[in-house]
């Protein structure tokens, strides 16, 4: 006598992803990660630069506060390029343009010299410093941005001789380029003696 034996298949009623549905869902992850990692790389690199120029303009601005102070409570502006190791007196009330600008500071400050360069081997904008007739002391007042690069600067001395009726002023131009973006920038202002000389 024979038997018939019958096996059932059991059908699992367990779903899976097939190999299609797989390689979609992984490219799909792909390009999103790839535009997120691309705007992250995107804001951190205008973070830094906007932090550059933050950081450039903060400094600037310092050192021209300090150049503004000595000016508006200094007295006996002239201007010209001479020696750095003199301050002599006989140049002063010397009306004109330069790079340079000398004055006498107040609160024994002594004499002062400001001077700017463009040259790109020293401190855009540096200072000098002689008081009771010692060697003068120069202090760097800008200095160390390699992003900046400076085309034009100019101290404009009018009124520094006291019998021309005409009250002491110093026009200051800075103009740049900053190199990580090749932006424009210029730097300007007009200080006038704070004591009053006119006759």
């Amino acid at each position: 006598m024979k038997y018939l034996i019958t096996t059932k298949k059991k059908i699992s009623t367990e779903k899976g992803f097939t190999l299609i549905e797989i390689m979609v869902s992984i490219s799909i992850f792909t390009i999103i990660m790839v535009s997120g990692i691309g705007a992250l790389l995107t804001i951190t690199r205008s973070y830094q630069a906007s932090r550059d120029i933050s950081t450039l303009s903060n400094s600037i601005h310092f050192a021209f506060d300090s150049l503004v102070r000595d000016i508006r409570i200094g007295d006996s502006y002239y201007s010209g390029s001479f020696s750095a190791s003199t301050f002599p007196d006989e140049y002063r009330f010397n009306d004109g343009i330069s790079t340079v600008i000398n004055l006498i500071g107040s609160n024994q400050r002594g004499h002062l010299r400001y001077t700017f360069d463009t040259s790109g081997d020293e401190p855009i904008l540096k200072r000098y410093q002689a008081v009771d007739g010692q060697p003068p002391t120069d202090y760097p007042m800008l200095t160390g941005f390699d992003n900046i690069d400076v085309t034009n600067t100019l101290f404009r001395v009018v009124g520094s001789d006291p019998a021309d009726n005409i009250q002491p002023s110093v026009f200051i131009y800075l103009r740049g380029i900053n190199t990580d973006d090749n932006s424009d920038f210029i730097i300007q202002t007009f200080v006038s003696q704070r004591s009053f000389d006119i006759q």
